[in-house]
């Protein structure tokens, strides 16, 4: 998500936003070894953001609180794998990462991220949980990261996040926001649905039977996305909304993709 994008969707909200504050930014880093370096995240984030986080716990089992740009970070060490199979069934998500299935199944222990808006905006705080995430990737034993409904490589989580050392405007969704696709049958066209926006305080987006691309439906759910974040609402039932140079009407009903009630589902409109 680019500069202009991103002033593209806002001034969009003509309501009151939402409260940045009742909706955390959390993240996992799954490590190899239930053992952490907090003084090596506060080098990483000073180098890569000019972040001075303070002085990290005396020990690395004490949770380390700070602060940053409006927004109070806490980062503890959870000596034990992801409870349930959690991590296992992120890895599921990973269909770009071969390796992912493995490293789920031997991580040993995991960081846990959770960032509080304080005065930050949801955008901000945002930033400031991938901020955090990415340094923490610089960790020696940290083999992945889990946010968005599924797995990254530490290197790609990292690489994504780095674009907002040239601009405090981007906006790296990929690594909030899982895409999906999928296809009933072979009968009729992709459909698309995402993962992550509830914790935006909107609802979740469906796009179903289309005859766009991949590329295009993606693309038309990250602008979807967008809007809702930067605006700070959710689409409301029957709203029209342009999309791609196209209007879409925005429907309210069940789920097809998801184990939840409702999502928003964009429809065409003729």
């Amino acid at each position: 998500m680019t500069d202009t994008q991103l002033e593209a969707h806002a001034g969009s909200n003509t309501e009151t936003p939402l409260r940045a504050s009742d909706y955390p930014m959390t993240g996992l880093v799954l490590l190899s070894v239930p053992a952490w370096e907090p003084s090596h995240l506060r080098q990483s984030l000073l180098l890569d953001w000019q972040i001075n986080a303070g002085e990290p716990p005396q020990t690395p089992r004490e949770p380390w609180i700070f602060r940053v740009n409006g927004s109070l970070v806490v980062v503890g060490l959870e000596p034990r794998p992801v409870p349930d199979h959690a991590a296992d069934e992120q890895a599921k998500n990973c269909h770009d990462w071969p390796e992912a299935a493995d490293v789920a199944h031997a991580h040993q222990a995991y960081l846990a991220v959770a960032v509080i808006a304080e005065s930050a905006s949801l955008i901000e705080n945002a930033r400031t949980a991938m901020k955090v995430l990415a340094s923490l990737c610089e960790q020696p034993n940290a083999r992945a990261v889990n946010a968005a409904s599924r797995l990254f490589a530490p290197d790609v989580y990292r690489k994504a996040a780095l674009a907002m050392q040239d601009s405090e405007k981007a906006f790296p969704i990929f690594n909030l926001i899982y895409f999906g696709l999928w296809q009933q049958n072979d009968v009729e066209g992709l459909s698309g649905y995402t993962v992550g926006l509830d914790r935006f305080g909107v609802r979740e987006v469906e796009i179903q039977g289309s005859l766009l691309k991949p590329l295009e439906i993606r693309a038309l759910m990250v602008d979807a996305a967008m809007m809702q974040i930067t605006r700070g609402k959710t689409f409301a039932e029957g709203e029209e909304v342009k999309l791609g140079g196209r209007t879409y009407r925005a429907l309210i009903a069940a789920s097809a993709a998801l184990p939840i009630p409702e999502t928003t589902h964009l429809v065409p409109m003729p």
